[in-house]
C-alpha cells in the first residue's frame, strides 16, 4: 500500500521507521535492569527498596525519553542525515516527508517506553516469585 506512493516516500517511511525503534532502545534497556534490580531486591526481601528501585528510575526513564523525543521533534534533519541516501546523508533530493514522519511517529515514545519499564519491573516481580514455587 505504501509503495505505491513511490520510492521517495517509502524510503521516508523506512527512514522514520528505523528512528523511532532507535529511539525505544533506552526504554528496553530500562525494562531489563528494572526487572534485574526489582527481582534481586524482592529476592532478599527487601520490598521497599524494591519498590524505590522500580520509581526512581522510573522518573530516569521518562526523562532520558522526553529528551530523546524532543529531540527527534526539534532536529529530525540530523536524524534522517544518519541514514543514506535517498532519504538521508548526503542526498541531493531530500524528501521533506521525512522529517514529518519523523515528528509524527515519534511523540508516543515516552508513553510507551514506561510501558515496557513498568513491563520490566512487573516481570522481575513475578520471575522472583515463580522460581520459589515449586510444583
Amino acid at each position: 500500500m505504501l509503495a505505491g506512493l513511490g520510492t521517495l516516500s517509502f524510503a521516508a517511511h523506512q527512514v522514520a521507521l528505523t528512528a523511532e525503534s532507535l529511539s525505544y532502545m533506552p526504554g528496553y534497556g530500562f525494562a531489563v535492569a528494572a526487572a534485574t534490580l526489582v527481582g534481586q531486591s524482592l529476592g532478599a526481601r527487601k520490598y521497599v527498596q524494591a519498590h524505590r528501585y522500580g520509581w526512581e528510575a522510573a522518573k530516569i526513564v521518562l526523562l532520558v525519553m522526553c529528551g530523546i523525543s524532543l529531540a527527534f521533534l526539534l532536529f529530525p534533519e540530523y536524524v534522517i542525515r544518519l541514514h543514506p541516501p535517498p532519504c538521508g546523508g548526503k542526498s541531493k533530493k531530500k524528501s521533506p516527508s521525512c522529517s514529518h514522519c519523523i515528528s509524527a511517529g515519534i511523540d508516543s515514545t515516552p508513553n510507551s517506553c514506561i510501558c515496557f519499564y513498568l513491563l520490566g519491573c512487573i516481570v522481575g516481580a513475578l520471575l522472583k516469585i515463580f522460581r520459589k514455587w515449586k510444583p
